[in-house]
């Protein structure tokens, strides 16, 4: 019980991390994705990414931690707000109520309005989700608090092939796709992504985000594959420049033992990537730390980097993991 409880746990910290990175790497893109209206209200050059926010006083709830919050000017103002993000990785009956505990608790600490942003991201069930909580009497209505809701399992990805949006881009390999589809939506994910002209870091999240989500088996691979060579020779270059899967293709084969290390040297790469893109070259004996990292504190140092700002800061994760192992 307790095996199964470490691997559910390890994969929802790993759907977490590619979640939170994608979303706050490309914020305003995400914005711009689920709130198109509000987003044209916003200037851009004001986004501040703010702390995670520890909400410790839910009666009987333990610690809640929300995704992502930011702040933001209007244009041509001087006034700010707050967008509030909450990726949901699995259905909640009382979700909607702690979305509007949430909002209260935002709205009292830093008195600004807050705009709820809710991406269910599960893949079942596929009924939709509400977006409203109410509290309400027989003889009158106290409060109908609503949050802006996207539902990924419910749009169709074809919606969104001619989409400039990266984050929409990415986020495609999560819609509705039937089975028969698998292998074209992932050729268009890859060739949209291609045609953005993004920097070598950022291209990487949107491709590890598109592989994680949208992995193929041995057949579809085939097909993908054959399908790829009737690209023309530019655009399948820069197909292939963009996806990093081919790495990943191997570790199938192997023993278990080989895909477990297959996956800790994927997870190395791409934490250290992060790492060099948001403080620079990293120490050589820094580096070597992180590459000697089992692969369980991997992905939870790929949740922990979203908050760093500085070299000291991983420094002292690495020093607080060490003492306690």
């Amino acid at each position: 019980m307790n095996r199964i409880n470490s691997k559910n746990r390890t994969k929802r910290t790993n759907h977490d991390r590619r979640f939170k990175e994608l979303l706050s790497t490309f914020f305003m893109d995400f914005v711009r994705f689920s709130a198109p209206e509000m987003a044209k209200h916003i200037e851009p050059d004001s986004l501040e990414l703010l702390d995670k926010e520890v909400f410790s006083h839910f009666p009987g709830a333990g610690t809640h931690l929300v995704d992502l919050v930011a702040k933001v000017r209007y244009k041509k103002s001087l006034v700010c707000f707050l967008i509030h993000v909450e990726a949901q990785s699995r259905r909640q009956a009382d979700f909607a109520q702690r979305m509007y505990e949430y909002f209260s608790m935002l709205s009292l600490k830093y008195r600004m309005k807050v705009y709820p942003i809710v991406l269910f991201t599960y893949d079942r069930p596929k009924n939709l989700e509400t977006d409203t909580y109410n509290v309400k009497f027989e003889d009158l209505d106290v409060l109908n608090f609503h949050f802006r809701a996207i539902q990924l399992n419910r749009l169709n990805w074809r919606d969104f092939l001619r989409t400039s949006n990266p984050v929409a881009g990415a986020l495609m390999a999560k819609m509705n796709i039937r089975v028969e589809e698998r292998t074209q939506a992932k050729l268009e994910c890859v060739r949209l992504l291609a045609t953005l002209k993004l920097d070598r870091a950022r291209m990487r999240i949107l491709a590890g985000f598109v592989d994680t989500y949208l992995r193929l088996n041995a057949e579809e691979e085939r097909e993908y594959t054959s399908k790829l060579q009737t690209f023309k020779p530019q655009e399948r270059k820069a197909v292939m420049e963009v996806m990093t899967s081919w790495e990943e293709r191997g570790w199938k084969k192997g023993i278990q033992k080989g895909i477990q290390k297959g996956i800790q040297k994927g997870e190395i790469s791409l934490v250290l990537r992060q790492l060099l893109s948001r403080m620079g070259p990293l120490q050589t004996s820094v580096q070597k730390r992180v590459e000697k990292l089992p692969l369980e504190l991997v992905e939870e140092l790929g949740v922990a980097l979203l908050d760093f700002k500085k070299s000291a800061d991983l420094a002292a994760w690495l020093d607080a993991k060490k003492k306690a192992r």
